[in-house]
């Protein structure tokens, strides 16, 4: 069908030409800064009650945030999938100039679920409202110098 054809009811399709979007032509317009290739970054292994998961930090060479990734057990996929959105959103919030300090503000101390005690790689935290809540916890140590942040010593 040309753009000129009638649809049914009279209706003409007549769409201006354009050119693609930056978006589609420049991926980073889309993805921001991208990380170093490779890029450093620490890898922890927590328990937040009986639930274990790993977090992922990929760092620019300056010693900024540059991506997050959370995984739990592959027997837990709604929870792996909750994480896994929630780490991507952030990372891209991250790559594209949002401030960590906005994530921190935004998510510390929400009570979501997967709440309780915390064990594992990081020792500053004995208690976490959240997943979310953990994860910038340990996000504004390291990164913030948050030590108002610090549970124990």
């Amino acid at each position: 069908m040309r753009d000129d054809e009638l649809l049914p009811f009279g209706v003409v399709l007549n769409f201006p030409t354009k050119e693609a979007p930056e978006s589609i032509t420049n991926p980073l317009a889309v993805y921001g800064e991208p990380l170093p290739n490779p890029c450093n970054g620490y890898t922890l292994k927590f328990r937040i009650d009986t639930v274990p998961f790993f977090m992922r930090v990929s760092e620019y060479d300056d010693g900024r945030v540059g991506e997050v990734m959370l995984d739990a057990p592959s027997e837990m996929i709604e929870v792996r999938q909750l994480l896994g959105c929630f780490a991507t959103a952030v990372s891209i919030g991250l790559q594209n100039g949002t401030p960590l300090e906005a994530y921190v503000q935004m998510h510390l101390n929400k009570n979501v679920f997967l709440s309780g005690a915390v064990t594992g790689d990081e020792e500053h935290i004995r208690i976490c409202t959240s997943f979310q809540d953990l994860v910038m916890r340990v996000l504004a140590i390291r990164h913030l110098q948050r030590d108002d942040l610090i549970q124990r010593e």
